[in-house]
């Protein structure tokens, strides 16, 4: 049976306040409550820097950083689905700003794709932060900006797909685009290096 979500509840989803039951699925969809604090979407995002910098602390090379990125990227995807299916279920909402995990899923994938062109890039940047900082950085910058501004086809799906498969695939969108940003900036770095 297709979830139905009331006209306020959509109108309204990021704007009204909710109690957030103390379970496994808000744990997940507020990834650890991050999700309350203000500018949610952008803690989300800063808030996979732990395992962004575990996982290149722990890999003998890129290929292996980006294969642990994206096998955490995936095991998140499925339990992301089924968390944020339950929290909209319970909270009757459809994405409320206190959900998070799309916005972990997309920087972890911006993150996977990218990670070769961001550290090539960031060797390029004449500044006083590590390669990894700045790889990190310059992908947060890159994904907040489509999840944020959802040119094109995101805010198509945002619009039209309502559970919780819209909630995660726009910000799977975000990170492709982003992605495709980085390359055509690592491919004009290319052309003057």
């Amino acid at each position: 049976m297709k979830r139905r979500f009331s006209l306020g509840s959509i109108a309204n989803a990021r704007k009204i306040k909710i109690k957030v039951p103390f379970s496994w699925y808000s744990v997940i969809s507020t990834w650890f409550y991050i999700g309350k604090l203000p500018i949610s979407g952008t803690f989300g995002s800063i808030a996979t820097y732990p395992i962004f910098y575990y996982i290149l602390m722990h890999s003998y090379s890129s290929a292996t950083a980006k294969s642990q990125l994206l096998l955490t990227t995936l095991v998140l995807l499925v339990v992301g689905l089924i968390a944020v299916k339950n929290f909209q279920k319970v909270t009757n909402t459809y994405d409320h700003s206190y959900i998070v995990i799309d916005e972990v899923i997309g920087q972890l994938l911006t993150l996977c794709i990218s990670l070769d062109w961001l550290f090539h890039l960031s060797s390029l940047i004449p500044v006083n932060i590590s390669s990894k900082n700045l790889a990190f950085l310059m992908a947060l910058v890159t994904f907040r900006y489509f999840d944020i501004k959802k040119p094109l086809i995101i805010d198509y799906v945002n619009r039209k797909y309502k559970g919780a498969f819209g909630v995660i695939f726009d910000d799977i969108l975000a990170a492709i685009f982003a992605s495709i940003s980085i390359y055509v900036v690592y491919l004009i770095a290319n052309l003057f290096t």
